[in-house]
């Protein structure tokens, strides 16, 4: 179904819910295709809501540095923007466990964290 929206208008926000769409389904490369092309089509407008997913889908496929990245950027966005917009603030929380996760995860034998911010 959300296939069928970008074919009909095509835009950033109904690419940005093909790409969580892709991400809920497993599909990380499609989501992060997806999620990339709604941050072009609609340049800043959307970064908290693609950024949280486009960390969350690089995580997935091991890329810890481009996650952090994309982390950052979103949430910075979210805090100028809409910090109390509920929607960002479980996506955040959502995206941040599992960073958090992925941090504990991969400790280093002295306890420093593997995972760099």
């Amino acid at each position: 179904m959300a296939e069928q929206a970008v074919r009909l208008r095509p835009g950033g926000a109904q690419t940005n819910t093909l790409g969580v769409a892709r991400y809920r389904a497993g599909d990380m490369v499609g989501a992060i295709e997806e999620l990339k092309k709604s941050e072009a089509l609609d340049p800043g407008r959307l970064l908290a809501l693609n950024g949280f997913f486009l960390a969350m889908a690089h995580l997935h496929l091991g890329q810890k540095v481009e996650a952090r990245v994309w982390f950052d950027k979103a949430d910075a966005w979210m805090e100028k923007h809409h910090p109390n917009d509920q929607e960002l603030v479980r996506f955040r929380a959502e995206a941040g466990d599992q960073l958090r996760l992925q941090n504990a995860n991969t400790m280093m034998p002295n306890g420093a964290a593997a995972f760099a911010r």
